[in-house]
């Protein structure tokens, strides 16, 4: 007999969230674990209405057809640059966007210091989070590499399938 067993990935932290409100409920009381649900509850109602947002924006996959516009440019070569000038730029867009949503639509998740100007202060952030990325994404370039190198043997896959020369001269020969 088969029995299905679906489960969303949102399900899986809920045991530890029961045990938690347990535990507040044990050591802290009714009142007390109350309000942690309230706040629980107004969080999920604030996500849902991130991920609305993000869905309404235009789509930002400048990640994806940077990564490809720089693997068909230098075709196929070169995995370094399309490591990391897809990756720093789409950081930079991601940056950008990421603070200043945030800073219009809950502007008490972004400390602005008296005296300084929202300028100055969200300038500040875009930029120190994205030198915080930029470095995570220049680190992550030896361990690209390794993985690439293991994958692409381990899975048998030709990576440069449509980025060779051949592959381009036989595409021109079809056009014409």
């Amino acid at each position: 007999m088969h029995i299905p067993f679906v489960v969303f990935g949102g399900v899986l932290p809920y045991p530890v969230t029961f045990l938690c409100t347990d535990f507040i409920s044990e050591l802290y009381g009714k009142k007390r674990a109350n309000t942690v649900v309230w706040v629980g509850l107004i969080l999920n109602i604030w996500v849902i209405f991130i991920l609305w947002l993000g869905g309404a924006l235009p789509p930002q996959f400048v990640d994806v057809h940077l990564f490809h516009a720089l693997k068909r440019v230098s075709r196929g070569k070169m995995l370094w640059l399309r490591n990391n000038g897809s990756t720093l730029t789409s950081q930079m867009v991601d940056s950008l966007a990421v603070i200043t949503v945030t800073y219009f639509t809950a502007r008490s998740a972004i400390h602005i210091t008296p005296g300084v100007t929202i300028v100055h202060s969200l300038v500040i952030l875009i930029l120190s989070n994205y030198v915080f990325k930029m470095v995570a994404a220049l680190l992550d370039t030896i361990p690209f590499y390794l993985g690439v190198g293991f994958l692409t043997k381990y899975l048998e896959v030709d990576t440069l399938a449509g980025y060779r020369e051949e592959d381009f001269k036989l595409s021109r020969v079809r056009a014409e």
